[in-house]
């Protein structure tokens, strides 16, 4: 059983008879207030926690540059990818042109003829690159958003963990996950490499909930005009509500409980989840900048929204 949850922060509370816990007894940032109820007071959370999120990460120092090092990673990935499948179409054109004719066997004669002629007809060689080169590009917008959605928010994790430990210290006046790891015993070179790889896992973990998402939403991209705007949009809705999972884990929560915050503020997740999925269709900028936005952004909704339910749940699975 976890401990107790603190209604304001999330991090465990001393115990039941206190209303916060010793870290945010004194809360710094004015916007987390309260912890605030009900349908209207979710959807308004949810609504503007990517936009919170951005703002935190632009106006808290030292958090940027650790964003620096899963860009370039991803963005080699696919840069590197995308080459590859255009240098891929170009052959293949080549190869079909070259090739083409030679393997041309109907009859009557008059129609191998006419089909001969039109493959040596420049004007079609130039559709056929075209639709290549088409089809290349649509390709690259599913690589790009496989990248940035997937591989892009796996390698974010242990970056992400420092950034939401700085912004917390900002909010709280301290980062209430290393005052509890120091209160556990729990500092050292061990510990350290503990924690980054119990974050790995869970960036993997969240990076495979939006694959699969991904997976399910694919046929959207044969909804004529609007498909791909529908895609990238679900494409970034799973990637915003896949990261809560980190906040989640940085107050090491259980399965119930996340569960449990998920059912109760559904409205704020949804809208959350929509309003980064918009964001997400803006080409290349979209996604790097909705990763750690809405990991930051999800961190301001978990200390925003009521989390007494998760204490009841507690004390609901307390041995007797």
């Amino acid at each position: 059983m976890n401990p107790l949850p603190c209604p304001r922060c999330g991090y465990p509370a001393a115990d039941e008879r206190v209303e916060h816990c010793a870290y945010c007894a004194r809360v710094v940032e004015p916007s987390l207030g309260a912890p605030k109820v009900g349908t209207r007071a979710d959807l308004l959370a949810g609504g503007q926690a990517f936009l919170r999120g951005l703002y935190f990460l632009g106006r808290t120092g030292g958090t940027k540059r650790w964003l620096v090092p899963p860009i370039l990673a991803t963005t080699t990935l696919f840069v590197a990818t995308t080459y590859w499948l255009v240098t891929f179409v170009a052959g293949w054109v080549e190869a079909l042109r070259a090739d083409g004719a030679a393997e041309l066997v109907f009859t009557p004669q008059w129609l191998a003829d006419a089909l001969e002629a039109v493959l040596k007809s420049a004007t079609m060689w130039w559709l056929v690159s075209l639709g290549g080169h088409v089809v290349a590009l649509a390709v690259g917008f599913l690589v790009a958003l496989w990248a940035f959605s997937i591989v892009y928010e796996a390698a974010c994790g242990p970056f992400l963990d420092v950034v939401h430990a700085r912004i917390e210290r900002a909010w709280f006046g301290a980062d209430p996950r290393a005052s509890w790891d120091a209160s556990r015993g729990e500092v050292g070179a061990k510990a350290w490499v503990v924690r980054n790889l119990a974050t790995v896992w869970t960036s993997v973990k969240a990076s495979l909930l939006a694959a699969l998402v991904l997976l399910l939403a694919f046929p959207l991209q044969f909804v004529p005009l609007v498909g791909g705007l529908l895609f990238a949009v679900c494409a970034g809705f799973a990637t915003a509500v896949s990261l809560l999972d980190i906040p989640f884990s940085r107050r090491e929560w259980s399965l119930a409980q996340r569960l449990r915050f998920v059912r109760e503020h559904g409205g704020a997740v949804i809208a959350f989840g929509l309003v980064a999925g918009l964001v997400f269709v803006v080409p290349f900028i979209g996604p790097l900048v909705c990763v750690p936005a809405a990991s930051v952004g999800g961190a301001w909704l978990v200390c925003r929204l009521d989390k007494k339910g998760l204490r009841s749940l507690d004390r609901a699975l307390a041995p007797h």
